[in-house]
């Protein structure tokens, strides 16, 4: 994926991919999202962590989190990346722009000033990290 198609998607279509590139449900299945719609128009998904059936284990869902927009959810994202080691190769296209030294204070440091910043950008760099797994 390149910036440019990632700049094209919808968030409801942004977030959808950081979950699903970056969890599994609890069951070790992809996630399976459940979009709530009027027309053309998406107002939320809903997931079941469990990864159990929609049919019997509906009311378990739970709202998909606004990783792009929301400062908190796009910190699970970063917490999910530092579970797998990847904070420096994460963070090394974002260098140049924070000037970041590799050492451990200052990558926590500028994630958390880039998590105020650009959640948007994060879930990106986030979602490409994992691509390349």
């Amino acid at each position: 994926m390149t910036k440019t198609e990632w700049d094209k998607m919808n968030t409801w279509q942004k977030n959808a991919l950081v979950l699903t590139t970056l969890w599994k449900a609890e069951n070790g299945k992809p996630i399976d999202i459940k979009w709530h719609r009027e027309g053309d128009e998406v107002f939320y998904g809903e997931y079941i962590r469990s990864g159990k059936s929609w049919k019997t284990h509906e009311i378990d869902a739970v709202v998909v989190p606004s990783f792009t927009t929301d400062r908190n959810a796009c910190a699970l994202v970063l917490d999910e990346i530092e579970k797998r080691g990847k904070v420096i190769e994460f963070l090394h296209p974002l260098a140049g722009m924070v000037d970041v030294v590799y050492d451990n204070y200052i990558i926590s440091l500028a994630s958390w000033r880039l998590l105020r910043a650009v959640p948007d950008l994060l879930c990106y760099c986030a979602v490409k990290a994992v691509e390349v797994i």
